[in-house]
Formats: C-alpha cells, structure tokens, sequence
C-alpha cells in the first residue's frame, strides 16, 4: 500500500495553520527554499526523509506518528476546535497549549511504561438535580472533595494533592494574562491542567482549584480555556465557588470568626494577612468569604477592599512546589517550570531514565532540552532528593 503524501501535507498545512507559524519558519529549520517546502504540504513529492518529519513535528508540536499514520487523532480534533473556540490567542500561547498536550501524552505515556497508577477523580456531572443552582453545585461539591480527600483545615499543596487525582498539571507562562487556565479532557492522557504561570502565586493556586471543578463536572465539555474578565457563564460561576470554598472553608471562618468581632481595622487587616497566608488565597478572597460567612459587614468588607495595597505589602507568599528547594536549586528549577516542566514530571522522566525504561536521548526529548543542560538538571535533581 502506498503512502498518502497528499494527506501527509495536508496534516502539516493544518497543524500550521492552527499554530498561525508561516511557512518561511519551517523551510528555514529544514534549510529549504518556500517552494520546496511548499511541495510537501502540496504532496507533491514522492519520497521524504524521516527527519524532515521529525523537525516538522518538533517545530509544530506533534508526535511525530500523527504525520505518517493514515487518520486525524481525536486530539488533533479537539485542539483545533479549542483554538477556533478561542481566535484570540495568538501564535506563543498556541505553541504553549500544543506542548503542554504533548507534554501531558508524554507523562501519560511514561507512567503507563514504569507501571504507575492512580485513582481517578470523582465524576459530578450526574449528582446534582436541576433545582440546584450553579453556584449550590459548586459549594457542595468543595465539602464533598475536602471531606474525601480528608483534608481538614488549608491545603498545603494543592499541587501535589489534585496530581495524585491522575490529573497531569502543569504551568506555562501565557502572554494573555487573561488566561487563568485551560482544562482539556484528552483521549488518551485524560484530564489535563494548564494554569498560566504568569499570575500571582496564590491566582494561580486559585485557579488550580478553579479548573479542579472544570475536571468533576464538565469533562463532558472536551476543552475549556478559562478568562479571568470572562467568568459569567454557569460553569465559570459554578467552579469560582468551589475554589472559594475548597481553599477556604467555613468551618477555618468559624474557627477566627472572634477575631472580626469589636475590633479595629488594624487588627482586622493582620487577620485578613493571617488567614491569606494561612490558606494560600488572595486578600480579596478572604475578605468576600467573611463576608459570605456574616464575619464582617457589607460596610467592613469595603473598607477592607479599600485597604488591599497594605494588606498585599504584608502577604509573605510561597510557592508550594518549590517550598523546599535550595536557592540554587530553585534558580534553575525556575526556568524549568516557566517551560512547563513539573518537579513531579522531572521525576517520572528521571525514574524512568534510571530504570532503563528510556535512553538519555529520550529522556532529553520528554524534557524539551538538550544533553548538556539535561546533564546538569539531573546532577541538581540527585542533589535535592538527597537532601
């Protein structure tokens, strides 16, 4: 049978297209003129290198299989109708989305290699009758998880705790600081997170949290891309209250709801710092929540508003992911993290590495970096485990 390279370049026409990448980008990566390389998204050739379609795949952001094999993926599918969803984003934040698909695939792959499973979360799409409210939804279903979960006061890692749900998370610097997050609901990998790495610390934690609903109820949805100035849908509201509620519960209100009581602002303010800093959540959201929970007045909670800057100086922020790690160790961990690449992914792909599973090569490939740096990476990673 022969090869259909008419489909081969209609594949890569599409993938490029959807990635808005100029064909004048691949041709100079591959060392061709435009017109030759115009001729293997016409399919007029008859005959192709196997590493030309491996750059072309590097550069677009595929497995290199989805190229040669004779039928469009279901993900490919998915991501194209995420980017038409969603026309605004522009060529980086496309190039962003489709290595953290890949990157997800990629953990999923490796995890089913060394034999690690987990359990999957729970599914609230069908719990709830129509006679609830969203947002009802929302905050029932945060006490619901907190109470299966068996957390029961701040959650000191949200990061690890939603990952041991068998959900791949990672975070990428996006250049729309209107995205908080994209949820995608993979064919293969499963339930996949992106939080844009470019927020406040604690935004991001709120978001995670934000985009956990997204996972319970709407895996039906396939791909969502949630806007921080475009959260008035149903769903949007529905997963805003259980973040609220799932990071900062009322029973944690209950507990320094004296502390509001005939007060002054002052105090008022190192409390609202406390209990920030205490549940990973920005002041504003502390501040709704007592509110919410009859803590303060309508009059208080403006005032307070009004105070954000000083409360904000105050707010000492960590990282929980990095909350352990070294100042060297930190520094180029830093970079990692902003090119999507987890502590938790870095793992996997240094067990599996050591357990011969994959060659150097391919661990470097899983990584999205070259040898020397890979080299180095994993020398820091063997420092950090021992200590």
């Amino acid at each position: 049978m022969s090869f259909d390279f008419k489909l081969l370049g209609k594949k890569i026409r599409q993938a490029r297209e959807n990635m808005l990448i100029e064909k004048e980008e691949i041709a100079k990566a591959l060392g061709y003129s435009v017109t030759e390389y115009d001729k293997i998204e016409n399919g007029d050739i008859n005959e192709i290198d196997g590493d030309v379609i491996v750059i072309i795949s590097q550069i677009l952001g595929r497995d290199f299989r989805y190229f040669v094999s004779e039928e469009y993926s279901a993900v490919e599918l998915q991501i194209r109708k995420l980017f038409r969803q969603n026309g605004t984003l522009n060529k980086n934040d496309r190039i962003a989305i489709q290595q953290f698909v890949r990157l997800c695939e990629e953990k999923k792959n490796l995890e089913e290699i060394i034999g690690r499973k987990k359990v999957n979360p729970e599914d609230y799409s069908q719990y709830f009758s129509s006679t609830k409210s969203y947002k009802e939804q929302g905050i029932i279903a945060a006490y619901a998880e907190r109470k299966r979960l068996g957390i029961e006061d701040e959650i000191s890692d949200i990061y690890n705790l939603l990952r041991q749900q068998n959900i791949h998370i990672f975070r990428k610097k996006l250049d729309d600081s209107n995205i908080s997050g994209v949820y995608i609901n993979h064919p293969y990998a499963g339930h996949c997170v992106l939080i844009n790495y470019c927020e406040d610390v604690y935004r991001q934690i709120f978001s995670l949290a934000h985009e956990y609903c997204h996972v319970l109820f709407d895996s039906n949805v396939g791909q969502d891309v949630s806007y921080i100035n475009k959260n008035n849908s149903l769903l949007e509201i529905r997963a805003n209250y259980f973040a609220r509620h799932f990071l900062l519960p009322d029973t944690a209100l209950e507990k320094y709801k004296f502390n509001f009581m005939n007060t002054t602002i002052d105090q008022m303010i190192n409390m609202v710092v406390f209990l920030s800093e205490k549940y990973k959540v920005n002041p504003q959201v502390v501040i709704y929540r007592l509110e919410e929970n009859k803590c303060i007045s309508s009059k208080t909670k403006e005032t307070l508003l009004s105070k954000l800057k000083v409360i904000k100086r105050n707010i000492q922020k960590v990282d929980p992911e990095k909350i352990e790690l070294s100042k060297r160790i930190k520094n180029k961990f830093e970079d990692l993290i902003e090119k999507g690449i987890s502590l938790e992914y870095l793992e996997l792909v240094r067990s599996a590495y050591q357990g011969n599973y994959i060659s150097f090569g391919k661990a470097m490939e899983s990584l999205m970096i070259g040898f020397d740096d890979g080299k180095t990476l994993f020398e820091l990673w063997d420092i950090y485990m021992e200590v």
